[in-house]
């Protein structure tokens, strides 16, 4: 009977082999983990993408005189918000449409030549017509609120700091903005909702033919919305903020440090959320239905008060979850027939950028527009 021996060159070998074939597969794991491109969980949740109406990164948002409309450098109308996508024509010589606002009857457009950084126009769609809106010769910002529209235009004073001038529309139709700024040498606008507007940094009250600051609740503000009693929220990569016309509060946002991208708010029968966009997909915090106070954060589809059902979770977390989301816009008017609302998200991602929605109850799950 021969004795067996120990080949110590082989063994190593042996064992080298192995862990390498572990390593491997380790890696792949980590990398389906890690990657913005999911292997594993979008073969477990598939979902077949439809084709794109509307790709690229989507600035703004808006509904207005019962149709809702999206820009990406290009404004596309969705009639009664239903149906597809159209593409409407720009203003003769303009090249892209950096951002679109409303004052509640009248869209209106900001545009710059084919290079994004060169200024074009601000101009008031009425009628299927373009139309010039006077008074500033550079405008870097516009928003909506309250019957108007805000014009953000860079401080050229001569201070080192890059400040802006905050203008308006004095109502709704106009076609000139004020001469008079309501507020001078304010940070980077960050958004407009009602008689309020948001820096990076402060948040900002219309009162008149001037705007005041109601204080700084935090750093790197996103956005701001207005509820439906009147009270303001805003937030930031690790708190929401809301102002009841006195005070700030604020409720913890388990984004994991991500920086927030946007804010919007849900106010119907059964939804009263605040919800924010960060780096990777989006969080919901809770609203007090009488209220309007600030409740505690919940995670898409974790409970069944969330925008995303509790039997779609899996779907979300193996899609919009994984993607930078570079803002977010919720709608409960106008929306298909038996949704209550519609969710929509601005995804930046080298092979699924573009419009996504999730529809309360006609699409119910997170899918390309």
């Amino acid at each position: 009977m021969k004795t067996p021996t120990y080949d110590a060159k082989k063994a190593t070998m042996r064992s080298a082999g192995t862990a390498l074939f572990l390593y491997s597969i380790l890696s792949l794991f980590t990398l389906a983990s890690c990657s913005n491109d999911p292997i594993f969980s979008a073969i477990q949740n598939e979902v077949k993408l439809k084709d794109p109406s509307i790709e690229g990164t989507v600035s703004s948002m808006i509904a207005n005189a019962g149709d809702l409309y999206a820009a990406n450098g290009y404004v596309y109308c969705r009639t009664a918000g239903t149906g597809s996508w159209n593409k409407i024509s720009l203003p003769e010589g303009a090249g892209r449409c950096a951002k679109i606002a409303s004052d509640g009857t009248n869209m209106y457009g900001l545009f710059t030549t084919k290079e994004w950084t060169s200024f074009h126009s601000v101009q008031i769609y009425s009628g299927g017509v373009w139309s010039m809106v006077s008074g500033l010769d550079r405008v870097d910002q516009i928003g909506s609120g309250n019957g108007r529209i805000y014009a953000f235009a860079e401080n050229t004073g001569g201070s080192s700091e890059h400040t802006y001038n905050a203008y308006v529309t004095p109502g709704v139709g106009s076609t000139s903005f004020t001469a008079t700024p309501v507020a001078e040498g304010i940070g980077m606008p960050a958004g407009t909702a009602g008689d309020y507007f948001a820096t990076t940094n402060a948040v900002y009250h219309l009162s008149g033919e001037s705007a005041e600051s109601i204080g700084t609740p935090g750093g790197g503000l996103c956005g701001i919305v207005v509820g439906a009693n009147g009270d303001v929220y805003t937030a930031n990569y690790g708190y929401a903020y809301r102002w009841d016309g006195s005070a700030w509060t604020s409720q913890w946002l388990d984004l994991e440090n991500d920086p927030a991208t946007g804010i919007t708010i849900l106010q119907t029968a059964s939804k009263h959320l605040l919800i924010v966009s960060c780096d990777e997909g989006y969080g919901e915090v809770i609203l007090d239905e009488s209220t309007g106070a600030l409740g505690s954060y919940i995670s898409p589809g974790s409970v069944s008060l969330s925008t995303t059902d509790h039997e779609d979770q899996d779907q979300y977390e193996s899609s919009i979850e994984l993607y930078n989301i570079s803002g977010i816009f919720a709608f409960s008017n106008p929306v298909p027939a038996g949704d209550e609302y519609v969710l929509y998200v601005s995804v930046n991602h080298y092979k699924y950028n573009g419009l996504w929605a999730y529809y309360d109850q006609t699409q119910t799950e997170w899918n390309r527009e």
